[in-house]
């Protein structure tokens, strides 16, 4: 029987066209593969640095409020949005907040109605994190880069208020006009401040919110601008001696906001000003400064008033880096809390147990020393272990005793100790041995 085959050459051929086939499919692979990484090292997480540096929830109406600053990063992308992520015990929701000129340095107060989710419990959040939406340099197109921040929230961060309950509008309070009526910028308008108030979420049972915003009460028409609250002719004849009485009194309007370009932050308010120019009353709206905050104080809002206040570090150790502590709302240099000597240890040959002359032994002193780390500096006890209960004496002619989270230690009498509130000291030694 006669037997065919492939030739030499066309076996050649088609190899080839394998290779290459083969050889675009990598290509293609690697490719992406190239483009995603080199993203993900400029626009990550080590080139976008947005951080959340305080969250606040109110568990009764279900409010938070979460102040963002976007750091300085190697990335200088454009970032349009941040994508929040609250997560109580069982489940996550994601918030879409659209920012503007969110440059480096800047700081963004975000308040999220957690009221709107279906599935969040809102009693019990436990985190909140951010991840930054920026204009891709290799697309063009907005893209979601990872988490940056992450912020747990503890009881410290939770406010309990006590919220009217409300069926209807009418339960929460009275609407009313506040302040006497005053022109829009453009004096086309006589507007005025009003208090409203809403039953929110009334099914079966609401509470009351309540919100203050300027109302357009008329619309100047025809030849009429607003003037002194009113819609007239302009053109009102005066004396500079008598412009109050012919044109009106200036005072401040509105409400005290934030102002911080160009420096330095400060307290303003819009002012209404009347004056008597060529015998013909003008009026104009003007900004002036309320405050100066001093540095290093900034300008913030809070429950509606404008305010100056000094900017904290931390509220916790945690919030510090390695080696500082918070105090009072600063990161400061952390120091050894306590040195000493190890007088005797229990169970003996087991060491859970240790006291000193050294350990404060006075209650009034009021030091709680629970949770701090324990280091030995000879090193027969490497480790570092933390304190699971300190013990103060009835009598202060007694000596203080720890108990230390291990139930089998190598301490032994006369031995040297330090105390540290953070793990700060253990990794001195940990890094000198």
């Amino acid at each position: 029987m006669e037997k065919k085959g492939l030739s030499t050459v066309v076996t050649t051929i088609l190899l080839i066209l394998l290779i290459i086939v083969a050889i675009g499919g990598i290509w293609a692979a690697v490719n992406n593969f190239l483009v995603k990484g080199s993203e993900d090292l400029t626009l990550g997480k080590i080139g976008l640095d947005v951080e959340i540096q305080s969250a606040v929830v109110n568990t009764t109406n279900g409010m938070a409020t979460v102040r963002v600053v976007r750091n300085q990063g190697i990335s200088k992308a454009t970032i349009n949005s941040l994508k929040i992520i609250v997560e109580d015990a069982r489940n996550s929701e994601i918030f879409d907040i659209s920012v503007e000129n969110f440059a480096e340095l800047s700081v963004r107060t975000i308040d999220l109605n957690l009221t709107k989710s279906g599935i969040l419990d809102y009693t019990n959040i436990i985190k909140i994190s951010v991840a930054p939406v920026y204009v891709s340099d290799t697309t063009g197109k907005d893209t979601l880069a990872q988490i940056t921040s992450e912020y747990k929230i503890s009881e410290r961060d939770q406010i309990i208020t006590k919220i009217k309950a409300c069926a209807i509008n009418s339960d929460c309070g009275t609407d009313q006009l506040l302040f006497s009526p005053f022109c829009s910028d453009d004096f086309t308008k006589v507007l005025q401040y009003e208090k409203t108030f809403e039953c929110f979420n009334p099914n079966p049972e609401g509470f009351c919110q309540q919100k203050t915003e300027a109302i357009t009460l008329e619309f100047c028409s025809g030849e009429d601008v607003c003037f002194n609250g009113v819609c007239q002719l302009p053109n009102l004849a005066c004396t500079p001696e008598n412009v109050t009485q012919d044109c009106g009194t200036s005072e401040f309007i509105g409400f005290p906001t934030c102002y911080s370009n160009p420096p330095p932050e400060r307290i303003i308010q819009d002012y209404d000003l009347f004056d008597c120019v060529n015998n013909t009353c003008q009026e104009s709206i003007i900004s002036k400064t309320i405050q100066d905050c001093p540095d290093p104080q900034i300008c913030g809002t809070s429950q509606g008033s404008a305010e100056c206040f000094k900017e904290v570090d931390c509220t916790k150790n945690d919030d510090c880096t390695l080696g500082q502590v918070c105090r009072k709302g600063l990161c400061v240099p952390e120091s050894v809390a306590i040195t000493g000597t190890v007088s005797s240890i229990w169970p003996f040959y087991l060491g859970e147990y240790f006291d000193s002359w050294e350990l404060p032994n006075n209650k009034s002193n009021q030091s709680n020393y629970e949770a701090f780390y324990v280091v030995f500096p000879e090193r027969e006890e490497a480790r570092c272990l933390n304190i699971r209960e300190y013990i103060y004496p009835n009598l202060t002619s007694q000596k203080a005793y720890i108990r230390l989270s291990k139930p089998e230690t190598n301490v032994t009498s006369n031995m040297s100790f330090e105390i540290w509130e953070t793990s700060y000291g253990c990794y001195l030694y940990s890094a000198s041995s």
